[in-house]
C-alpha cells in the first residue's frame, strides 16, 4: 500500500530534506503510530513497509556502489527496521490481527533473512498469546492479506519447513539468525505439521542452548550440522507420512537445484535432501531423486563434489543397497564417466574435466558410504562393490593431482571402515596387495607441490590404517615402502623455503600443517608395523630406514625425520611390542644416532632427539620389566630451548648422554659406537662435536665393561679418522683411544700398531696423547716389549746361508719405532730414564736384525774413532736410528750428547759396516752420562749368548767400551772375563775383535782381576796372533797384550813372554799400519817389561832394531810416533856402550834427523851394525827372509858418515 501524500519523497513539506533522514523518520513515526492504536494502521500495510525498507538498504549494499557514509547510512537504516518490528508490543490492541498472518509472507523470501531475527520474536509472542492457533482462520484476515496469502503458493508446510532448515543450517548465517529460525519453526510447528509439536518442545531448546555455546564454548559447525540433521531425520520419523515426507523432499530438491554452487546453504541443502530421502520409504523416488541430483552435479566445482557425497551417504543410512547400486549405475551408465578415456595427449576440455571430478566424487561417494555402513553391510559390499569401483573408476580415469588425492583419499576410508568394523579375513588378499601398491606408487611418483602435502598426508594415513590389517608385504617390500615414504616428504624444502614459494599465505600454512601431520602419520604408520601380530619387520629394519635421514646436514630435513622417529619411539613407548613379543631392540644404535642431534641448530630438534632418547628409555625399561632408575631426558628439555646459550645446551647435551650411556647394553657397545661415529664421516660442526662428547661420555661409563668389543671399536676409530669431513676434531678420536688403552692397555695397543698405519700426522698426534697420559709410561713400556717381540728371531742361530746384505724391517717394527719415538718426545727425564733397559735392547735388536749378516764380516776399524761416516739415503735403519737418538736426547745431557756426536753416532749406526764402532761409541755416551743400570747389563750379558750373532756383536761391542770403566760386582768380572775369552774364537772376525778389545780394555780397567787369569786370557789372545786371515783381529789382540803385559809384567808370563815377543816381530813389516802400529805398541810394552828377561830380549832386539831403525821414518805417522818411542825403550838391549845417548836422541830429534844422527853413531861406535844396516837396506830382506816395507827403500843410497867432520857433527848432535 504506498504512503500518504505527505510522507512521498516529492511531498511539498520534505521534499528538500536529506532522504535518510526523511526515511529514519517515517520508521521512527510507524514505530510510535504502531505503540498507540495498530487499528488506525489496518488502511496502511506498516509490517510491509518495515520489511520494503529493510529490503531496499540490503540492495543498495549488496549492490556495492555506496560510499562509506552512505553505506553507513542503509546499515544504521537496516538497525532501525529490525529494531521497529522488534519491539511491537502485542498486547496493543488490534496488534495481533495487524501481524497474523502478514508475517508469513516475510518468512519465505531470502531478502527478507535478516528480518528473522524481530520477526521470530513477534511469532513467538503470538504464538504464547495462542493467536496462531486454528480459532483464527481466513475469514477473521485483512481482505488484501486473505488475497496475498492466496496467491503466494510458496507459504506450504513443506517450503516453510525447508526455508527454516536451510537457515538454521548455513554456516555464514550467523548463530542469532539460526537461533531465530529455530524458534520461528517452534513457533509454526502447528501450521507445518501437527505431530512435531512435542517434539520440536523438546528439541529445539536444546539446539538453541548448544547453538549459545555454554560456559563459553564456540560451537562447532560440524557438529552443529549434525544435531541439526538428526533433529531433522527424528522430525521425519515423528510425521511418518510418506506423501509429506516425499513433498519436503521435492520442496528441498526445488531448492537445490534452484541454489547456486557459491551459495553457503547448498552443502546443507544435499545433506538435508539426503537425509530426508533416508526417511522416504518409495524407493524410486529416493533412486529418482538421486540420480537426478547426480546427473544436474558440477562436482569440477569442490562443494558440488561434496554435496553429491553427502547426499549419497545420507541416503544411505537407511538405503543402503539402493544408494550404492545407484551410485554404480550412475558410474556406469553416465556419459561423463563414458568420456573419461580421453587420450592424455589431447588438450583437456570442460567435458573431460568435469567427468573426471565426476569419477573423483563417485570414488569418495564409495568410500564415504563404506565408512558409515555397518559391519554386515560392508562385509556384503566392501569387496567387490566398493573397493573394486574405486580401483575400476581409478584405473579409467587420468592420473592427476586431484584423482590421486580422491584415491587415497578413497582408499583410506575404506580401510578406515574395514579396521572400525573389525579385520575382515575374507578381504581378498590381492585386491589389498593392489591398494597397497597404488598407495606406493602414489608416494613414488607424485611431486610435491600445494596441496600435494594433503595427499601424502592421505597416503601415509591410508598406509597406516591398512597395515592394521593383516597385510601381505614381506618384510624388504615394507622398508621398500617406508623408504618412498621418507623420499617422499622428509627430503622437501624448509618451512621458510616453501612459505616463500607459495604466496597465499593461507596456502602456505595449510602446506606446512599438511606436512607437519604427514611427518606424524608415518611415525605412526611404522608403529603400526612394528605392532602388528606378526610383524614382518622389527625396529632395526625401521631404524635403518630412518637412518640416512637422522643423518642429514640438512636442519630441515632433519628435523622432519626427528619427528618421524619422536612418533614412532612414542606410539611404542608402552613396550608391548618388545615385551611379549621379544623383538630386539636396537638401543646401542639407535640412542648412538639420536645422541649427537640433542645439539642441532635449532631448538625444536634439540628438544626432539631428546624426547626420542626418553622414549627409547622407556621402551628399553618396559622391554626388560625393569623400573627407569635413571633421569627421564624429557626433564632436560629446557636446558636445550633457545633460551639457553651454546654452552648451557652442550652441558644439558652431556648430562642426557650420561643418563643414556648408563644405560646401553654392553653387548651393543660395538653398535653404538659405529652409530656415534657417522657424524665424524658424514656432518660438521656442532653435531660432530656432539657426537664426539657423546662418545668420551660413553666410553668414560662403559669403557672398562666392552673388553670383546675394543678391537672393534678401535678398527672404527681408525676408519673415522680416514674420511673425516672436519679433521679439526680429530682429537676426539684420539681421547676415544686413550680412554681405551686406560681399560684395555695390550689390546689397544695391539689394535693401534695393526691398524692405525701409514703413521700420519693424525696417528702420531694419537701417540703423543697417548704420551702425554698418566698411562703414558705404562703404554711405552708396553710398546718396548712389543718392539722386543716384533720378528724377534734371535733365538735361531745365524744361518750362513742368509743374505748378507741389510734386511727390511716389517712395517709392524718401524711402526711401532715411530710410535715410541713421538711417545719419548712428550715424556718426562726421569720417565724415559726409567724405560731405557726396555727401549734400549728393542731398538738395538730391530736396528741389529735391519743390518743383517754383513756386519759379522765387517771389522772395526783399528784406529779408535777414526771409522768413516758411510751413511746412505734411504736406509732402512735410519727409523730405528732416530728413535735411538731422540730416547737419548731425552736421557742424557746435552753436554754429553751434542748434535756432533748425535749425527756421527746415527751414521756409524746405520751402516753394517761401521755398527760396532757405532755401538761402541753409543756405550761411551751412556757410560758418561751414568744410564748403564745393572738391569741393562743383564740383559747385554743375556745377548752374549744368544744364538743370534748380531745380537752376540752388540752386545760384545757393548762389553768392549764397558770395560773400560766397568760397574760391575766382582763376582761377575771372572764371569764376564771368561765369555770374552770364549768370544775371542768365535767364527765372526768382527766378534773376535771385539772380544780382543774388551779384554783389552778390562786389563787396564780392573789389573787386579785380569792378573788372577792373566795367562789363560793371554793364551787365547795369543793364539789370535796367528789369525792373520784377519789382520784387524790380529792388530787388536796385539794391543789387548800390550795391556796384558803392562799389567803382568814379564816375570807372571813365564815363556809366553817370549812366544809374544817372537810373532811380534813378525808384523814389523806388514803392508796394514795398523798392524805395523799394534806391533810396535806390544813391543814397546815387552821392552819396558823385560827386565827379567834382558838377555833374551837383547837378542831379540839384535834381531828387530834394524826394522826399527828404518820405521822411524814409516810413511804412517802414528807408526812413525810409535817406533820412534820403541826404538828408544829398546836402546839399552842394543847393546851400545851409550845407550841413553840414544834415547836423548829419540826425545830430541825428528824422524829424519834422528835416523841420520843414528847412522853418524854407529858409524863411530859400532861400524859393524851400519854395515849390517846397510846390507839389510841393499837387498830388501831382513836376516831371517822377511821382506821389508816398501817405504824403507827410501834409505837404500844411505851411506853413513865416515869423515872426520861427520864424527864432529855427530859429537855435536849427542852433546847434552
Amino acid at each position: 500500500m504506498p504512503l500518504p501524500a505527505w510522507a512521498g519523497p516529492r511531498g511539498p513539506v520534505l521534499s528538500t530534506l536529506d532522504p535518510w533522514q526523511v526515511r529514519r523518520a517515517v520508521l521512527h513515526f510507524i514505530r510510535e503510530l504502531l505503540s498507540a492504536n495498530a487499528q488506525s494502521c489496518s488502511a496502511w500495510d506498516v509490517v510491509g513497509y518495515i520489511f520494503s525498507e529493510f529490503s531496499q538498504s540490503s540492495s543498495r549494499r549488496a549492490a556495492g556502489l555506496l560510499s562509506a557514509q552512505e553505506a553507513q547510512e542503509e546499515g544504521a537504516l537496516q538497525g532501525l527496521c529490525m529494531d521497529v518490528l522488534g519491539s511491537l508490543d502485542i498486547s496493543v490492541r488490534g496488534m495481533a490481527k495487524l501481524l497474523w498472518p502478514r508475517l508469513l509472507i516475510y518468512v519465505m523470501p531470502a531478502k527478507y533473512t535478516g528480518m528473522l531475527i524481530p520477526l521470530s520474536r513477534c511469532l513467538r509472542a503470538l504464538a504464547e498469546r495462542n493467536e496462531l492457533t486454528a480459532g483464527h482462520e481466513h475469514h477473521e484476515l485483512d481482505p488484501d492479506v486473505l488475497n496475498a496469502l492466496l496467491q503466494d503458493t510458496t507459504l506450504t508446510p513443506h517450503n516453510l519447513l525447508a526455508r527454516l532448515l536451510v537457515v538454521a543450517g548455513s554456516p555464514f548465517a550467523g548463530s542469532d539468525l539460526q537461533a531465530a529460525a529455530l524458534l520461528v519453526l517452534q513457533s509454526l510447528h502447528s501450521r507445518i505439521h501437527g505431530a512435531v509439536g512435542a517434539t520440536w518442545n523438546s528439541e529445539i531448546p536444546l539446539l538453541l542452548q548448544y547453538l549459545q555455546g555454554g560456559k563459553g564454548n564456540i560451537p562447532d559447525a560440524a557438529e552443529w550440522e549434525r544435531r541439526l540433521l538428526q533433529f531433522l531425520r527424528a522430525s521425519l520419523e515423528t510425521i511418518g507420512d510418506d506423501a509429506w515426507i516425499k513433498r519436503l523432499s521435492c520442496a528441498l530438491s526445488q531448492r537445490l537445484d534452484s541454489s547456486p554452487s557459491s551459495s553457503g546453504e547448498k552443502a546443507f541443502l544435499y545433506k538435508a535432501l539426503g537425509t530426508t530421502l533416508g526417511a522416504c520409504q518409495e524407493l524410486p523416488h529416493v533412486q529418482e531423486n538421486l540420480l537426478h541430483h547426480l546427473m544436474r552435479a558440477q562436482p569440477e566445482e569442490p562443494s558440488e563434489a561434496q554435496g553429491i557425497i553427502a547426499l549419497v551417504c545420507q541416503a544411505a543410512d537407511s538405503h543402503f543397497r539402493l544408494a550404492l547400486e545407484t551410485l554404480t549405475t550412475f558410474a556406469a551408465t553416465s556419459s561423463s564417466v563414458r568420456g573419461l578415456r580421453v587420450s592424455r595427449g589431447r588438450k583437456t576440455t570442460q567435458a573431460s574435466r568435469r567427468a573426471e571430478a565426476t569419477c573423483r566424487a563417485v570414488m569418495l561417494a564409495h568410500s564415504s558410504m563404506a565408512l558409515r555402513a555397518s559391519k554386515e553391510q560392508l562385509l556384503a559390499h566392501v569387496e567387490a562393490d566398493i573397493a573394486g569401483n574405486i580401483l575400476l573408476l581409478s584405473i579409467s580415469s587420468s592420473q592427476n593431482l586431484q584423482t590421486n588425492l580422491a584415491l587415497a583419499q578413497s582408499i583410506l576410508e575404506v580401510g578406515c571402515a574395514i579396521h572400525a568394523a573389525g579385520n575382515l579375513g575374507s578381504f581378498h588378499p590381492v585386491l589389498k596387495h593392489k591398494l597397497l601398491l597404488i598407495l606406493q606408487n602414489l608416494m613414488k611418483t607424485t611431486l610435491w607441490d600445494f596441496p600435494a602435502a594433503s595427499l601424502h598426508l592421505k597416503v601415509i594415513l591410508a598406509l597406516e590404517q591398512w597395515s592394521k590389517l593383516e597385510i601381505s608385504f614381506s618384510s624388504k617390500e615394507i622398508c621398500s615402502l617406508l623408504s618412498d615414504c621418507c623420499r617422499a616428504i622428509l627430503p622437501l624444502p624448509s618451512a621458510a623455503e616453501q612459505t616463500g614459494e607459495i604466496r597465499n599465505a593461507e596456502q602456505a600454512v595449510l602446506q606446512l600443517q599438511s606436512l607437519h601431520m604427514a611427518t606424524k602419520a608415518l611415525g605412526r604408520l611404522m608403529a603400526v608395523l612394528l605392532k602388528a601380530k606378526p610383524s614382518p619387520v622389527d625396529l632395526v629394519d625401521i631404524a635403518e630406514v630412518l637412518w640416512f635421514w637422522l643423518s642429514s646436514d640438512k636442519p630441515w630435513v632433519c628435523k622432519k625425520a626427528l619427528q618421524v622417529c619422536a612418533q614412532l619411539l612414542e606410539d611404542c613407548r608402552d613396550g608391548v611390542a618388545f615385551q611379549t613379543r621379544g623383538a630386539y631392540l636396537p638401543f646401542g644404535a639407535l640412542a648412538g644416532l639420536l645422541g649427537p642431534l640433542t645439539c642441532e641448530p635449532t631448538s625444536s630438534s634439540r628438544q626432539l632427539a631428546a624426547a626420542c632418547l626418553s622414549s627409547l628409555l622407556h621402551i628399553q625399561a618396559k622391554a626388560t620389566n625393569r623400573l627407569l632408575e635413571t633421569d627421564d631426558p624429557a626433564s632436560l628439555c629446557e636446558g636445550l630451548s633457545a633460551r639457553s646459550d651454546a654452552s648451557q645446551q652442550l652441558q644439558t647435551s652431556i648430562r642426557i648422554a650420561e643418563v643414556v650411556c648408563k644405560n646401553v647394553p654392553k653387548e651393543q657397545a660395538a653398535d653404538f659406537m659405529n652409530a656415534i661415529l657417522g657424524p665424524f664421516r658424514h656432518s660438521r660442526g656442532s653435531r660432530v662435536r656432539a657426537a664426539g662428547n657423546w662418545m668420551l661420555t660413553f666410553l668414560e661409563t662403559c669403557g672398562k665393561d666392552i673388553g670383546p668389543d675394543v678391537r672393534g671399536i678401535v678398527s672404527a676409530l681408525h676408519t673415522c679418522t680416514e674420511s673425516m669431513l672436519e679433521p679439526s676434531f680429530v682429537y676426539f678420536v684420539h681421547h676415544a683411544v686413550l680412554i681405551l688403552a686406560r681399560h684395555h692397555r695390550e689390546l689397544t695397543i695391539n689394535v693401534i700398531l695393526e691398524k692405525f698405519v701409514p703413521l700420519d700426522r693424525n696417528t702420531l698426534e694419537l701417540w703423543r696423547t697417548l704420551g702425554r697420559a698418566s698411562i703414558g709410561l705404562g703404554v711405552l713400556k708396553r710398546l718396548a716389549r712389543k718392539l722386543k717381540k716384533v720378528g724377534d728371531d734371535s733365538s735361531q742361530p745365524s744361518s750362513p746361508s742368509r743374505r748378507l746384505h741389510a734386511h727390511q724391517p716389517s712395517p709392524e717394527s718401524l711402526t711401532v719405532t715411530r710410535a715410541i719415538s713421538e711417545m719419548v718426545s712428550v715424556q718426562s727425564k726421569e720417565g724415559v730414564q726409567s724405560l731405557l733397559p726396555s727401549l734400549l735392547p728393542g731398538l738395538l735388536l730391530q736396528l741389529s736384525k735391519a743390518l743383517g749378516e754383513e756386519m759379522l764380516s765387517a771389522p772395526l776399524s783399528p784406529w779408535r774413532g777414526h771409522a768413516e761416516d758411510q751413511r746412505q739415503e734411504g736406509n732402512v735403519c735410519r727409523p730405528f736410528c732416530k728413535t735411538l737418538m731422540a730416547v737419548l736426547s731425552k736421557c742424557a745431557e746435552k753436554s754429553w750428547l751434542t748434535p756432533f756426536w748425535r749425527q756421527k753416532m746415527s751414521a756409524l749406526l746405520e751402516s753394517p759396516r761401521t755398527y760396532a764402532e757405532g755401538m761402541c761409541l753409543l756405550t761411551s755416551v751412556l757410560l758418561r752420562a751414568q744410564l748403564i743400570s745393572r738391569e741393562l747389563i743383564e740383559i747385554f750379558s743375556q745377548w752374549l749368548r744368544y744364538p743370534s750373532a748380531n745380537l752376540q756383536l752388540t752386545a760384545m761391542a757393548f762389553f768392549a767400551e764397558l770395560m773400560k770403566e766397568p760397574p760391575l760386582e766382582k763376582r761377575n768380572v771372572l764371569k764376564t772375563l771368561r765369555v770374552l775369552a770364549e768370544k775371542a774364537q768365535h767364527r765372526s772376525s768382527t766378534i773376535r775383535q771385539l772380544a780382543a778389545r774388551a779384554l783389552g780394555n778390562a786389563a787396564g780397567s780392573m789389573p787386579v782381576e785380569v792378573r788372577k787369569h792373566g795367562r789363560q786370557v793371554v793364551q787365547v789372545l795369543q793364539q789370535s796372533l796367528a789369525d792373520t786371515a784377519c789382520p784387524e783381529v790380529v792388530a787388536e789382540s796385539m794391543l789387548a797384550l800390550a795391556e796384558l803385559v803392562r799389567v803382568l809384567q814379564a816375570v807372571n808370563l813365564g815363556s809366553a813372554f817370549e812366544d809374544i815377543a817372537r810373532a811380534t816381530k813378525m808384523f814389523f813389516e806388514s803392508e796394514e799400519e795398523y798392524l805395523r802400529y799394534s806391533a810396535l805398541r806390544l813391543y814397546s810394552v815387552l821392552a819396558s817389561s823385560a827386565s827379567s828377561k834382558r838377555s833374551f830380549f837383547a837378542g831379540e832386539v839384535a834381531e828387530t832394531w834394524v826394522s826399527l831403525f828404518l820405521h822411524l821414518r814409516d810413511p804412517d805417522f802414528a807408526v812413525a810416533s810409535m817406533c820412534k818411542i820403541t826404538f828408544s825403550l829398546c836402546a839399552p838391549f842394543m847393546g851400545l856402550r851409550r845407550p841413553q845417548d840414544i834415547i836423548s836422541l829419540c826425545e830430541r830429534l825428528g824422524a829424519q834427523e834422528l835416523q841420520d844422527a843414528l847412522c853418524t853413531y854407529l858409524a863411530r861406535n859400532a861400524p859393524p851394525m851400519l854395515e849390517r844396516l846397510r846390507a839389510v837396506a841393499s837387498r830388501g830382506f831382513l836376516e831371517n827372509g822377511q821382506r821389508l816395507h816398501p817405504s824403507t827403500f827410501e834409505i837404500l843410497a844411505f851411506q853413513g858418515p865416515s869423515s872426520t867432520e861427520d864424527t864432529r857433527a855427530w859429537r855435536r848432535q849427542t852433546r847434552p
